[in-house]
């Protein structure tokens, strides 16, 4: 997917999850995790931790979600 493909998604799908799941944690310290470019420059991070099954804590996405959560950030983390 392209970069703009990537934004909708993110507007569309994944910004609930974002604000609700990382938003409260993540927006005070270093890694904001706020709007989509804080998400891109923190995406590879991102990724290997939502594999792993260390993030987002609380367990509240499907094991679907997560996977289609880290297949997002994996796609996004190729972009500078």
């Amino acid at each position: 997917p392209t970069l703009t493909d990537l934004l909708n998604q993110y507007d569309k799908k994944f910004k609930a999850t974002f604000d609700s799941r990382c938003v409260p944690c993540h927006s005070t310290r270093s890694s904001r995790w706020n709007s989509f470019d804080a998400v891109k420059l923190y995406a590879s991070q991102g990724e290997s931790r939502v594999r792993s099954g260390d993030m987002p804590r609380g367990g509240t996405l499907s094991q679907t979600d997560k996977t289609e959560l880290a297949d997002f950030l994996k796609a996004l983390a190729r972009f500078p």
